[in-house]
């Protein structure tokens, strides 16, 4: 086993209240990695960064690196099987088949974005950038630049893939671990796990230019968007995708007649020593008027990129973007226009707030002394205060009074089942409809919970295959998972209740998701402060035979209690197969819903939140 070479005893900049402890290392291979034991955390955490990214796609392979996340996640060599978390930047398998499945899932994963203005647009900046500079580049991948365009050049993509992966050495990789071990146990067990990765020295990726030149500024594209985007926003900030450059960036979301003013903001951004690992970008840096300066002097006009999207330049467009079909035209922005923004720019609604002089500096806690307050005729209150104290001190409670009222109790089982099933389904279900189908990239099994209201909820998004075929697939999901179920061994049940229980006990990570739980409580009248405890409770009673009671009457295909309610949105790919849909006659036990708001007026209100479930009848 390797020993690390380095730990650089960082004294960490931290919260005075941060009980956890931190150490540096760097192992033999030049990994280098951040430790962090906590002694009461219930949770192991790992991450691994590495500098290797879509600016590294070989000429005429773009996604290539996008490709190579999806499949490092399949499998290694040491363990063959799929979705295990190891050995996946020592041996990575990259089958043949996962292969296949993996570029349509990146295919699929593009098809969506080809809808998104977001997208669009992003890309758009990018083709108009300069050439020469990786920028430039499409890096999400689709199946042209990963299986079609391949075989026309005789590459294999495969080991096109396996020389791709040589760039990531353990030079370039950066590790974070977390748990409740000590930092020497922690540190034992990174070196025996990790040290295994290669380091072939090589060098982190430095652009050779700026992406943008003179010639690429003082412009302003005009583009179509998809979406209406009705909605007004403003918002301005800076963003990178690189450690080399960065954009700033003014965006407004506004109707065809709005207009406004440009704005000013400037957020500072660093790479940050050791020492600052844990504070980041928390605490403000060094004031360095003459950094802020040189940037601010950069906001400038003749320095200025508008992207400008609207539906009213349909036809007027002289250009399209090759990798999402985006209509544009480009024009110089002139001296004149400029001189007019110049002229316009002051206003009063854009500027800094003056400082506030009635913020306290002294946030130090008083100290508070109990007063009780009473009130009446004076000659009974000694009398009266006697008798209250005494009470007080000889208060028994009765434990009879807690249970008197238990309604519900059976909502509350179900409820827990239900979790159980999600949590036993949604790895299953991804893996067929997404994986093993490739049905489309957004392919999830969940729960859902509407108004005191829980569901089981299955979502697929697919450029494929229609929502009438996604619906029959969904149902022979269940049907085919009805074995598992029938069959789960009292070990996988006892696994699997185990972890719902461990992810109900989790403690609140902050004092927000601590005030967010009681807050829901409040808000929905229900006052359940003991919600976690009763449902373990009740999971630790539960029994595998009512586990598999509770699918048979309410999940499974077919099953007397089991409700349903399919969505189904056809796009335009599938217009042909929705004019088949809508003439077919209705299923049997089928209701199929012609007029939204007519059958939503038609239906009861959801029970009250104290009540439990509510319970939607068809008749």
């Amino acid at each position: 086993m390797a020993a690390a070479v380095g730990n650089g005893n960082v004294e960490f900049i931290r919260a005075r209240s941060d009980k956890r402890e931190y150490r540096r290392v760097v192992l033999p291979n030049a990994l280098e990695c951040l430790l962090i034991s906590d002694a009461e955390t219930d949770k192991a955490a790992a991450c691994m960064e590495v500098e290797v990214g879509s600016f590294s796609d070989p000429e005429g392979l773009e996604g290539l690196a996008h490709f190579l996340e999806h499949m490092l996640f399949y499998a290694s060599e040491k363990y063959p099987e799929e979705h295990e978390f190891a050995q996946f930047f020592i041996k990575p398998l990259m089958s043949q088949d996962a292969v296949l499945r993996e570029i349509k899932a990146v295919d699929s994963e593009h098809k969506k974005n080809l809808l998104s203005d977001g997208w669009r647009i992003s890309q758009l900046q990018k083709h108009l950038a300069s050439k020469d500079h990786p920028y430039h580049k499409f890096s999400t991948g689709s199946w042209e630049t990963l299986e079609t365009k391949p075989k026309e050049q005789g590459l294999d993509i495969r080991l096109e893939l396996l020389k791709f992966y040589e760039n990531y050495s353990a030079n370039l990789m950066h590790l974070v671990v977390y748990g409740k071990e000590s930092l020497d146990c922690i540190q034992s067990m990174v070196e025996r796990l990790f040290s295994d990765i290669k380091s072939s020295g090589q060098k982190s990726f430095k652009c050779p230019s700026d992406p943008l030149s003179e010639e690429h500024l003082q412009i302003l594209v005009k583009t179509l968007p998809i979406e209406e985007g009705w909605a007004m926003n403003l918002g301005a900030g800076e963003g990178s995708d690189s450690t080399q450059y960065s954009f700033f960036s003014v965006s407004m979301r506004l109707t065809d007649a709005g207009h406004e003013n440009g704005v000013h903001e400037w957020i500072f951004n660093e790479l940050f020593p050791p020492e600052e690992w844990l504070v980041g970008a928390s605490l403000p840096s060094k004031f360095t008027p003459e950094r802020i300066n040189m940037i601010l002097d950069e906001l400038s006009p003749e320095r200025v990129r508008i992207f400008w999207e609207s539906k009213k330049f349909e036809g007027h467009t002289n250009s399209v973007e090759p990798w999402y079909s985006t209509s544009y035209s480009v024009e110089n922005v002139t001296p004149s226009m400029i001189q007019q923004w110049i002229q316009n720019a002051p206003t009063e609604k854009l500027h800094l707030p003056k400082p506030n002089i009635f913020i306290p500096k002294d946030l130090s806690l008083k100290e508070v002394h109990e007063k009780v307050w009473v009130g009446g005729y004076n000659d009974k209150m000694r009398v009266l205060l006697n008798a209250i104290l005494k009470q007080i001190s000889n208060f028994e409670v009765k434990p009879s009074r807690f249970s008197a009222l238990k309604v519900h109790q059976e909502d509350a089982i179900s409820n827990v089942k239900l979790e159980l099933f999600s949590l036993i389904a949604s790895q299953p279900a991804f893996n067929q409809l997404r994986t093993i189908e490739q049905l489309g990239y957004i392919a999830s099994l969940s729960l859902r919970y509407d108004y005191g209201v829980w569901a089981l909820h299955v979502v697929i998004q697919s450029t494929v295959k229609d929502p009438s075929y996604l619906d029959t697939r969904v149902d022979e999901f269940f049907k085919m998972f009805e074995i598992n179920i029938h069959e789960l061994s009292d070990k996988d049940f006892k696994r699997n209740v185990k972890s719902l229980i461990d992810s109900k006990l989790e403690k609140f990570k902050n004092l927000w998701e601590e005030s967010h739980f009681y807050w829901g409580e409040i808000e929905a009248g229900t006052l359940k402060f003991d919600r976690v405890e009763s449902e373990v409770a009740l999971l630790r009673e539960l029994k595998k035979e009512e586990f598999i009671e509770f699918f048979d009457q309410y999940i499974k295909v077919g099953a007397p209690q089991r409700r349903t309610i399919s969505v189904q949105v056809f796009g335009c790919n599938h217009s042909e197969e929705f004019k088949t849909a809508i003439a077919e006659a209705d299923p049997p036990k089928t209701y199929r819903i012609t007029d939204i708001f007519g059958f939503k007026r038609s239906r009861p209100l959801y029970s009250s939140l104290k009540g439990g479930p509510g319970r939607i009848t068809m008749d």
